[in-house]
């Protein structure tokens, strides 16, 4: 049954394997063939244990039981260092995907900004408004306007407008999420791909959390 699991969790892991980082790859195999191994050399050390004639029943339950602690505190850690991971991953990939903070912003026409967009969005009903947010987010990325395109596409205020106007913020995020997708460059693009990636690799990384815990649960018998 174990041996089905594992295979499973590879084959999961074959499917989109190839198409990640190579540096990633390489350290995610790494930590994945730890626990392999940490596996095999527990079952191994328990083998030993118990044909030791010398030892007493309880002696030998005493030292399974450490063996079996050691080995989950190891598969626990090489489960963190893949959690960590694909984490520092995907806030690459985000980080390629959200749009950059100007590095100097004037206040004045930040405020200026804002006013000018409330003006015209408070003048339409609330689900019209956040259409027409949209509406300008694209027309600031026609324009190259690296400030419009930051505060709609990067920054908090729509979604406070939106809560403002008693709007699901969601609804915002699926346009403005739809909007930088239509103007995606390439790099954007490789991200987000990445990003539907890595959501295939999590499931690998709680299978092989489930197939580990499995495995060690029946040696604990």
């Amino acid at each position: 049954m174990y041996t089905e699991v594992l295979n499973n969790v590879n084959k999961m892991y074959d499917e989109v394997a190839q198409e990640l980082p190579i540096t990633l790859r390489q350290k995610f195999e790494a930590e994945k063939e730890k626990i392999t191994r940490e596996l095999d050399e527990c079952r191994k050390k328990i083998e030993v244990i118990k044909s030791d004639v010398d030892l007493t029943k309880e002696a030998q339950q005493r030292r399974i039981s450490e063996v079996i602690a050691n080995s989950r505190k190891a598969v626990d850690d090489s489960i963190t260092n893949l959690i960590k991971l694909v984490q520092d991953a995907k806030a690459q990939a985000e980080k390629e995907l959200t749009p950059a903070k100007p590095e100097a912003i004037d206040q004045g026409t930040l405020l200026n900004l804002k006013s000018d967009l409330r003006m015209v969005l408070d003048s339409l009903e609330p689900r019209q408004a956040i259409a027409r947010m949209a509406e300008a987010l694209e027309q600031f990325i026609a324009e190259g306007d690296t400030l419009g395109i930051w505060l709609l596409g990067a920054s908090n205020w729509p979604k406070l407008y939106a809560e403002s106007r008693k709007v699901n913020a969601e609804g915002w995020e699926i346009l403005k999420g739809k909007v930088l997708a239509k103007y995606a460059s390439e790099s954007q693009i490789q991200a987000r791909n990445l990003l539907q990636k890595l959501a295939r690799v999590d499931d690998v990384i709680k299978g092989l959390r489930l197939y580990a815990g499995a495995v060690l649960d029946s040696l604990a018998k």
